[in-house]
């Protein structure tokens, strides 16, 4: 069977897209291929000390940007709504809500599940969605701005069961 024979199979019916994607991979290699190839073929040491120490100073000042993100990450974190929705809804005493699938579990997480939010779409927790479902009274709504008729918090309005605030 040929290569592209081979290609065509791999991904039904679209020819060379199979043998793509995975050696796509192998290309962050390629710099540490060929610099181990320059150093086995060179033999001068006065080219070798000046290649690596040219590698040595690329890899110091990568290192030194990156030192410098952590730092500025440490002292100043960047903001997190889904981390303030949580701090609100176990803060308030709202133990079950509904959001969009993106939102839900990520503030149940951080909430420690002292607050369960379910997705109103896709499940993939049922046992929370059980929950929340066998608390429907009790259970708020989680939209995205704009807000009509609930609380601000974040970047999402938190509106009551039937409706009501908070």
């Amino acid at each position: 069977m040929s290569l592209a024979a081979r290609a065509t199979d791999l991904e039904g019916g679209r020819p060379g897209r199979g043998l793509v994607y995975p050696y796509v991979l192998l290309v962050w290699l390629l710099p540490v291929a060929i610099f181990a190839w320059f150093f086995q073929r060179e033999t001068a040491r006065g080219w070798r000390g000046l290649v690596a120490l040219l590698i040595g100073l690329w890899a110091g000042s990568s290192m030194r940007d990156h030192l410098r993100l952590l730092r500025q990450y440490l002292v100043t974190p960047p903001p997190s709504p889904h981390r303030v929705m949580a701090g609100y809804l176990v803060s308030n005493g709202i133990q079950y809500g509904r959001a969009v699938y993106w939102d839900a579990y990520l503030i149940t997480f951080l909430a420690r599940e002292r607050a369960i939010v379910t997705p109103h779409e896709v499940v993939r927790i049922s046992s929370s969605k059980a929950l929340v479902d066998a608390h429907a009274a009790a259970a708020v709504t989680l939209v995205r701005q704009p807000c009509d008729g609930g609380v601000r918090v974040a970047a999402w309005c938190v509106i009551g069961p039937a409706g009501q605030r908070p």
